[in-house]
């Protein structure tokens, strides 16, 4: 897992929730699934986000952590993780989204 997180500071008015994400390889490594998942608070909450495995088990926690209105991004390294589809899901406050993802090696 990279524990490297990133706040990105924004100068206009955060209106509204979003949750995504940018797959990209490793130019040293092409089965390497790095992903970055982007996500965007509304307001001060509680947040996390957790990657589930296609059975529900919980796989990895991204964030868990008290979290200000903000656009952030986090880093989810699933070489350990067989390839397969994988959920990931963000919990702020009342807000909650769960995205898809796939891991091929």
């Amino acid at each position: 897992m990279l524990s490297t997180r990133v706040q990105i500071h924004s100068a206009f008015v955060i209106d509204y929730y979003f949750l995504k994400k940018i797959s990209f390889n490793s130019y040293s490594s092409p089965s390497n699934p790095l992903t970055i998942i982007k996500y965007q608070i509304l307001e001060t909450s509680f947040v996390t986000i957790k990657v589930f495995d296609v059975l529900g088990n919980e796989v990895e926690i991204l964030v868990n952590k008290e979290t200000p209105a903000g656009i952030y991004q986090v880093y989810f390294d699933g070489t350990k993780q067989s390839s397969g589809i994988y959920f990931y899901k963000l919990r702020a406050g009342n807000f909650v989204e769960i995205k898809k993802m796939v891991i091929l090696k």
